[in-house]
């Protein structure tokens, strides 16, 4: 399913950030100094080792079970005093421990890549870090993503309830960047298409969306009522230093 943003007038209107798996985990060294995270979150790890085992099993079986099938036939067809059976046990022994190996091999890849995998969202841009050994950066401004797409895989869905998010943006080298294993992925599209709508009518979402609730909050202050959280939006209470419903702390 692939929508465009269109724009919605009614700032206030704006979806909160979906609860967060991992707050504070995007690595802060990748933020600019003029942007601000307003939401962050990493693939879900049973997502990634449900999707990689059924692949390493796949490999596996190709690689390794198919010859030892047809070694077990040819064992079968052969005398056991003869010394073609030994050693065909001999390689059904060797096949199995490679198979382990691989299998071990790749699970650790799929760990470390799982481990250096993070989205995050700001009020400038999108991002997702990701590797196995070293780490990437993939992002891109509001302007040049073209469309968003969520996608839920039908297996993949009813045993995890996870999605994916696919970002289209023409102007980088494949075309789009993907967040995979995404936790309640109608919840982060919603909020991601929110988020698009506000830069399509006011031009960034800082110069309205932040700005305009930090004025509301110097008003609600000064006449000890409420305030809106500057992220999110939600009211709280004009002495809350800290939001009940993101948990972002206030100016």
């Amino acid at each position: 399913m692939a929508l465009n943003p269109q724009p919605n007038p009614n700032v206030s209107s704006i979806t909160p950030p979906p609860p967060s798996n991992m707050p504070n985990s995007f690595p802060r060294n990748y933020i600019g100094y003029t942007e601000y995270i307003l939401y962050e979150t990493k693939p879900i790890k049973r997502g990634f080792f449900v999707s990689y085992i059924g692949k390493v099993f796949a490999l596996v079986m190709i690689l390794f079970f198919m010859p030892m099938i047809v070694l077990i036939s040819g064992i079968l067809l052969t005398s056991p005093n003869t010394g073609l059976f030994f050693t065909g046990l001999l390689l059904i022994l060797v096949l199995l421990l490679a198979a382990l190996v691989i299998a071990s091999f790749f699970l650790i890849l799929v760990y470390f890549h799982y481990r250096n995998t993070y989205y995050a969202i700001t009020n400038l841009r999108v991002l997702i870090l990701q590797g196995t050994f070293g780490k990437r950066l993939f992002s891109a401004t509001y302007d040049m993503i073209t469309s968003v797409e969520i996608e839920k895989p039908w297996i993949l869905y009813k045993l995890t309830k996870l999605g994916s998010i696919t970002f289209f943006v023409p102007s980088i080298a494949y075309g789009r960047f993907v967040w995979r294993f995404v936790e309640d992925p109608d919840k982060v599209y919603k909020y991601i298409l929110d988020i698009m709508n506000q830069i399509n009518l006011y031009g960034s979402v800082s110069s309205i969306y932040y700005q305009a609730n930090v004025l509301g909050n110097v008003i609600a202050a000064n006449i000890g009522k409420t305030k809106r959280c500057i992220y999110c939006g939600k009211q709280i209470k004009s002495t809350s230093k800290y939001c009940p419903y993101c948990g972002r702390r206030q100016p």
